[in-house]
């Protein structure tokens, strides 16, 4: 099993697209909180293979409650990361457990990732 904790905000992309000159993006300072948990999963996960079958469990710390907003994001920072190839079924068709969003105001995240051959988490 390995354990990842990501420590700190870990924003939510959800309703934060804007309009640019360039088409649509996010403002500089998302960006930069989207990149700040990508460079943590690099360096977490420091260069492993990615992800393809393993079941993941996800705990999240957070005062606010969008746990799926949170998920969609660590998952396209966790691309980013070479955690995972593409979020889709035949990249990545791992069992996926979220756990109850823990409401609190230090925002943090822990994943257990588990292999396949892994009894049950």
């Amino acid at each position: 099993m390995i354990r990842i904790e990501i420590e700190g905000p870990i924003t939510s992309k959800k309703n934060q697209w804007r309009r640019r000159w360039k088409g649509v993006g996010l403002s500089a300072s998302k960006k930069a909180e989207v990149d700040a948990v990508t460079w943590r999963l690099i360096a977490a996960w420091a260069g492993r293979p990615p992800l393809r079958d393993e079941t993941i469990v996800w705990r999240f710390w957070s005062p606010r409650k969008d746990r799926d907003n949170l998920y969609t994001t660590m998952l396209d920072c966790m691309k980013a990361a070479g955690m995972i190839e593409d979020d889709r079924a035949e990249k990545m068709n791992g069992r996926h457990v979220l756990e109850p969003l823990i409401r609190d105001p230090v925002e943090r995240l822990v994943l257990e990732i588990h292999a396949a051959s892994d009894s049950e988490p």
